[in-house]
């Protein structure tokens, strides 16, 4: 359980396209948590070309659509705004937007803006947002969940350095997000118009993230999605890839 096969080394850029720039999507090689770490049949896409958003968008309203969220969601491309796609013997299984604040605010304050306030008073306070989560689900989905937000995780420790993170859900995933990942609910229910259906705000201080992915890796939590979070040397590989390709703005910049 959670070892590190270091012969041959992870190839994890293996994959990344030769041209360089905002036109390419990095793409990342990965283990699924306890599977040999040279498994290359699931990775972890950085999507910045049309074709792959096109697949990523097309996952969301497909999955929306059958909760009844409608069908006519789009993804903005903002610069403060990075999607991650899962994919698993080249099939998308899996996406997820990362927002970082900006001059335009995060899009839960259009639901939350009071709750939002509160944060927003907290002193050196940088907040985050997921958004635009979709997934087919399948015998694996608890360990490509983990896979997923683990790395967005780590990306968004290494280029925003967020101190909080929120995520607006539907009731019925309050669980979900509660057992699964540890966040906590913040207010009550309100109306989220855009979709015409009821809403949670939910949050998750980031400085607890370490914490929760050290239980994680001692089972601490039967229920966790965190039991299946890379362990400090897999993390550390990611890591070490990220700055190598310029992904970790914050921390390369500290360091110079």
């Amino acid at each position: 359980m959670n070892s590190l096969s270091l012969a041959p080394e992870p190839d994890i850029g293996a994959s990344r396209s030769a041209a360089s720039g905002a036109d390419v999507d990095e793409i990342f090689h990965l283990p699924i948590a306890d599977d040999a770490w040279t498994d290359c049949s699931f990775s972890i896409l950085l999507t910045r070309l049309s074709e792959t958003r096109g697949e990523a968008l097309e996952l969301i309203n497909r999955r929306y659509a059958w909760r009844g969220y409608g069908s006519d969601h789009r993804l903005s491309g903002r610069h403060n705004e990075t999607t991650f796609c899962a994919r698993k013997c080249d099939q998308l299984i899996g996406t997820v937007t990362l927002c970082a604040d900006s001059d335009r605010g995060l899009a839960v304050e259009a639901t939350f803006p009071e709750e939002m306030k509160f944060f927003r008073r907290k002193p050196n306070a940088r907040l985050c947002e997921l958004k635009k989560f979709a997934v087919d689900y399948n015998d694996d989905s608890k360990r490509i969940l983990a896979a997923m937000f683990h790395f967005v995780f780590i990306y968004g420790t290494e280029n925003f350095l967020g101190t909080d993170l929120f995520i607006e859900v539907n009731p019925r995933h309050i669980m979900f997000y509660e057992r699964m990942l540890g966040f906590q609910k913040v207010g009550g229910l309100k109306t989220n118009t855009s979709v015409n259906a009821p809403s949670q705000l939910m949050w998750l201080s980031v400085e607890r993230i370490p914490e929760l992915i050290a239980a994680g890796n001692n089972r601490r939590n039967r229920h966790s999605l965190y039991n299946y979070f890379y362990n400090a040397d897999q993390e550390g590989w990611i890591i070490d890839e990220m700055r190598l390709r310029g992904l970790a703005a914050y921390r390369l910049a500290a360091a110079e």
